[in-house]
C-alpha cells in the first residue's frame, strides 16, 4: 500500500529542475540506411532539488523527511509551482476535460481557461492523479473558454469527459515522486542551530 508524504514546511529550493525523460529508440539499417524510431509510452519525470544552507533545526527536519521517503511504499508530495507561476493570459486554477479520450494519447480537450485566454507552451498542469504533464505547444481558447492542449507525457489514463486538471500556478501543484538517493549529512558540532551546507535530493515520478 502506497504512502504518501507530504513535504516538511522547512524543505526550500535553491534550485529546482524538472526534466522529462521519453522512452525514444532510434535505429539505422547497417545495411540500407533506413532509420526507424520507436515512441514507447514510458514517458516519465525526473526532479532534483538542491536545498539552500539551513540551521541545524530546519536540516534535521528534511533529513527525518529522506528517512522516511526510504521505505519501499513511501511517495513524497512535493509541490512544484512555488517557483513556477501560470504562463499565460488564463486566471483558470483548474479546467474540465471536455469529451472521452483514451489513455496513451496526446490530445486533451479542456474547457474553463475563459474566452480567448491563452496557456502557453510549458505550463503545467496535472491529471486528478496529480500525475504532472506539460504542454508542448501554446494555445488561445475559443470564445467559450475551449481549447485542445498538447502533451507531454502521454495521457496516463482515460477519461469520459467532466474531470479537472489543475494548472501550475492556480491551488498548487503537486507532484508524486520516489526518492533515489540518500544525500548523506555531515553534523556540524558545537552550538545547536548553526548553519549547515544545503543538500541535493534526487526523485524519479511515481506511477500510481
Amino acid at each position: 500500500m502506497t504512502t504518501f508524504i507530504p513535504s516538511p514546511a522547512a524543505l526550500a529550493f535553491a534550485e529546482l529542475s524538472l526534466s522529462a525523460r521519453d522512452t525514444l529508440a532510434e535505429q539505422r539499417s547497417v545495411y540500407s540506411g533506413a532509420e526507424s524510431r520507436l515512441d514507447w509510452a514510458g514517458e516519465r519525470w525526473e526532479l532534483t532539488i538542491s536545498t539552500p544552507p539551513s540551521r541545524w533545526d530546519a536540516a534535521a527536519e528534511i533529513e527525518a523527511w529522506a528517512d522516511r521517503l526510504r521505505a519501499g511504499d513511501a511517495v513524497a508530495r512535493i509541490r512544484l509551482d512555488l517557483s513556477m507561476p501560470r504562463r499565460g493570459t488564463t486566471a483558470a486554477a483548474t479546467v474540465t476535460v471536455s469529451g472521452a479520450h483514451t489513455a496513451g494519447g496526446r490530445s486533451l480537450a479542456v474547457t474553463g481557461l475563459g474566452a480567448s485566454a491563452t496557456l502557453l507552451a510549458g505550463s503545467l498542469i496535472a491529471d486528478p492523479d496529480r500525475r504532472l504533464h506539460r504542454l508542448r505547444a501554446s494555445v488561445t481558447a475559443n470564445g467559450s473558454g475551449a481549447a485542445t492542449l498538447d502533451l507531454f507525457p502521454r495521457l496516463r489514463a482515460a477519461y469520459s469527459g467532466g474531470q479537472a486538471w489543475r494548472l501550475a500556478g492556480g491551488d498548487g501543484v503537486v507532484g508524486n515522486f520516489r526518492l533515489q538517493n540518500r544525500p548523506g549529512h555531515v553534523f556540524a558540532f558545537g552550538e545547536r542551530g548553526g548553519v549547515i551546507g544545503g543538500k541535493t535530493l534526487q526523485f524519479v515520478e511515481a506511477f500510481l
